[in-house]
């Protein structure tokens, strides 16, 4: 009977163990996902990779394997299309329906705003009147949350295109006259 608590005593240790392992590892590929090996396949991970590739392919490589990981998270979508208007140096065909992928996925993706509508904005006459009109829905509940208010106005000044800067003014200035004017109050909360 004694051995068999010896032997019970040692598989909690070696289970402990390994569950320790288990979590160093994971821990060191989340916090150095570009300097750690590739233990685990974590979106985050791939995600990393992809930004950080210098060759376009290697980023869609790696931008795939986000998607693959956790198809659900918009900002995945929005990535592989980087990646690929990298490679095709254009807003090619397969760009636009990651784009498209992005707003099936999650249209009000928190995780998402900064950088998609950054995107569109960017491109604005390049983008299709679907993609304009997500991104128009999208910035127009993203500015009534206080940091969404704030990022949409630097969104404006800084995107090239004269009705990009059009289409946001018309969103600041629709939330300015039905009153909720709170966002340019410094003490204004999400």
């Amino acid at each position: 009977m004694t051995s068999l608590k010896g032997y019970f005593k040692l598989a909690i240790v070696a289970f402990t163990m390994s569950m320790a392992i288990f979590c160093a590892l994971a821990s060191w590929q989340l916090i150095f996902p570009l300097r750690s090996p590739v233990f685990f396949p974590f979106s985050e991970t791939y995600y990393a990779r992809a930004k950080a590739s210098e060759a376009p392919e290697r980023g869609i490589y790696w931008a795939q394997m986000a998607i693959q990981t956790a198809p659900s998270r918009a900002e995945n979508w929005v990535l592989l299309a980087y990646c690929y208007q990298r490679e095709d140096r254009t807003l090619s065909d397969r760009v636009i329906d990651a784009l498209r992928m992005s707003y099936g996925i999650g249209t009000l993706s928190a995780d998402v705003h900064d950088w998609r509508l950054l995107y569109v904005f960017s491109n604005w006459n390049y983008m299709p009147k679907d993609l304009q009109d997500f991104a128009t829905i999208e910035a127009g509940q993203y500015i009534r949350r206080r940091s969404g208010y704030f990022y949409v106005t630097s969104l404006q000044a800084s995107v090239p295109d004269k009705e990009a800067k059009e289409a946001i003014g018309a969103l600041l200035l629709e939330l300015r006259t039905t009153g909720n004017t709170r966002y340019e109050n410094s003490h204004a909360q999400d």
